[in-house]
This record gives structure tokens, C-alpha cells and sequence, in this order.
């Protein structure tokens, strides 16, 4: 197991308002590992910082919402209207909602 792994799991276990000093000693009782206090807080900060990519990520892969698929429903009528007439439109929208 690498030292990020450890690191990982003492988060897992204590939490990320974990203090440096409690996650060596976690690893060490856990691990027979020592690690320093900088290593530890190294570690933490690149893997808050990954975790906070990863979670754009998801964000950016979710579909658009409602609102924005209706506001993009309205822009495509507003443009046939000015193409087709007022009526035009009425009567898709009355065929559609039957």
C-alpha cells in the first residue's frame, strides 16, 4: 500500500478536518508507517484538490436541466413563429398537446 493510499484511508476513518498529527499517528498504529507531518498535509491537499476535479467533472456530465430545456424550446418556437405566423404555431401546439 503507498503512503497517498494511507493517507486516504486515515481520511476515510478520522474525516478531512483530521489534524496531520492524528492521521500519522492512525497510520502508524494502523501501518507500522511513519510519515511526517508536511508528507501528510502534502498528501491532503492534492487529494482535496483531485476530489474537487473529479466532482466538476460529474457536474459537467450531467444533463442540462428542466428550465434550460424549456428555455431552449422557447427560442426554437419564437423562431418558427417568425417564420411560420402566429397561427402556424397554434395549431403544432394544439396538435402536440392532444
Amino acid at each position: 500500500m503507498t503512503k497517498v493510499e494511507m493517507v486516504r484511508d486515515a481520511i476515510k476513518v478520522l474525516g478531512w478536518k483530521a489534524k496531520p498529527t492524528a492521521i500519522a499517528e492512525h497510520i502508524k498504529s494502523k501501518f507500522k508507517v511513519e510519515m511526517t507531518k508536511a508528507h501528510i498535509s502534502q498528501t491532503k491537499s492534492a487529494e482535496r484538490r483531485h476530489r474537487s476535479e473529479r466532482q466538476k467533472a460529474v457536474k459537467a456530465e450531467v444533463s442540462p436541466s428542466p428550465v434550460a430545456n424549456i428555455l431552449a424550446f422557447a427560442n426554437v418556437l419564437t423562431e418558427f413563429r417568425s417564420k411560420l405566423g402566429d397561427e402556424a404555431i397554434r395549431t403544432v401546439v394544439r396538435t402536440v398537446l392532444k
